[in-house]
């Protein structure tokens, strides 16, 4: 057997099925809370277009951001895994993904305190709808979201850099196919 059979084959035995929204005692893990923003199509989308964007503005605009980013994540988190409700969850999450991709699309690119204030927004959003979804324990589960929304956020970062060089209107197309994926999530 060759090796590239084996890794697929070893690949294929400790995978688990793609849920964006696991239940049971999965629910508080680490492995849940990993899988929650990879599985879950409008997070995954948002998170890209997060990391996309942050790599088209200015070096003073990219750190302050994704730094208020993932802490409103956290904050949307906890504010509804200790049972507060916040109020159109899924539209928000929806119009997040359409607002960043047209941002991507229009290649905006917006001074601190706006970007600072829009993304914190859509991250409040996104926290919020894993945070509601918990029973149990959130912690393991919450380093497990964070964690993996802030890996698929910095690797869009560096893609996005990598590819610019090869191909300068990559952004611009994904940022259109985003903003469709936006538009049909509001249109459901």
């Amino acid at each position: 057997m060759k090796a590239k059979h084996l890794l697929a084959l070893t690949a294929l035995s400790m995978s688990a099925p793609a849920m964006a929204h696991t239940t049971g005692i999965m629910e508080s893990s680490l492995i849940a809370g990993v899988l929650h923003p990879l599985t879950g199509i409008d997070h995954l989308l948002a998170m890209t277009a997060v990391g996309l964007w942050l790599a088209t503005q200015s070096r003073e605009v990219k750190l302050p951001t994704l730094t208020a980013f993932m802490g409103a994540l956290g904050l949307g988190f906890l504010v509804t895994a200790a049972g507060f409700t916040m109020p159109l969850i899924e539209t928000g999450i929806a119009a997040s993904v359409l607002v960043l991709g047209l941002l991507l699309t229009a290649a905006v690119k917006l001074p601190k305190a706006a970007s600072i204030s829009l993304m914190s927004g859509f991250a409040l959003f996104h926290g919020a709808a894993h945070g509601a979804e918990l029973t149990g324990s959130a912690w393991v589960f919450a380093l497990g979201f964070l964690g993996a929304s802030a890996a698929v956020t910095l690797a869009s970062v560096a893609s996005s850099h990598a590819a610019s060089r090869v191909f300068p209107m990559v952004t611009q197309l994904i940022g259109v196919l985003i903003a469709m994926a936006g538009l049909s999530f509001i249109a459901a």
